[in-house]
């Protein structure tokens, strides 16, 4: 009998940690809730020199950081009493192959996770382009929930000459 339960509890415990992968708690990625976001701006040349997120909950807030970007357009509509917006910026990156964008936003019981992918091209390239700040701007329903993120950085190939 006690042979016939071995089978059967290696298979519980190798489906319980399939779960536990699938939902995140073995792969160190942010688990649930998924929430729709829609890219709104990105560009290379934010006047912000750092790595830095933001947090925009005002349209006064949104018209501030668009003309501190130089946007030639004018910002678009959102409608803060159901969304607002944030901003990813990569800070100053001494060449093109460097980028930054959102890959995904996830709310949990407390927090909601903004998942960030941070491109870097190979530290071999030997030549230099003008320096590049890239950013994105997202827009995604409002929350009460405390925004954090995880940064996910990418190598990349040097760019083409």
């Amino acid at each position: 009998m006690a042979r016939n339960a071995i089978p059967i509890l290696l298979l519980v415990l190798v489906i319980g940690g399939i779960y536990l992968y699938q939902a995140g708690y073995l792969s160190g990625r942010e688990s649930g809730l998924v929430v729709a976001f829609q890219k709104i701006a990105e560009g290379e040349n934010a006047a912000i020199s750092k790595r830095v997120n933001y947090r925009i909950q005002t349209a006064d807030e949104l018209a501030q950081l668009w003309r501190d970007l130089n946007m030639e357009e004018s910002p678009p509509a959102v409608d803060f009493s159901k969304s607002e917006v944030a901003g990813v910026f990569a800070g100053l990156a001494p060449s093109s192959g460097y980028g930054i964008g959102v890959i995904k936003v996830v709310d949990s019981k407390k927090t909601r996770t903004v998942l960030i992918e941070l491109t870097r091209s190979d530290s071999e390239c030997g030549y230099k382009h003008d320096a590049v700040s890239p950013f994105e701007l997202i827009v995604f329903p409002r929350t009460t929930l405390r925004l954090t993120h995880i940064d996910q950085p990418v190598s990349v190939q040097c760019p083409q000459q």
